[in-house]
């Protein structure tokens, strides 16, 4: 939950750039709760947006970005 929160920009990446290394080598799946866009967009392969106490959108970012509802615009 909030893995980056109270971290400084120079620590929020390397944190990053773990996750990514973790995934790449040994094929880890992650499940991250944050509100933290850049960690989001920096790490995720697959977003499921919560809003309105249920999922109303899951995939791909791209996918994510391009759903039109006012919680992810």
């Amino acid at each position: 939950d909030e893995p980056t929160a109270g971290l400084d920009p120079d620590r929020s990446d390397e944190f990053c750039k773990l996750l990514r290394s973790l995934h790449r080598e040994l094929d880890l799946t992650v499940v991250m709760v944050t509100h933290d866009l850049d960690t989001i967009f920096e790490t995720s392969t697959r977003i499921a947006v919560v809003a309105e106490k249920h999922v109303i959108v899951e995939g791909p970012p791209q996918q994510v970005l391009a759903f039109d509802h006012p919680f992810v615009r």
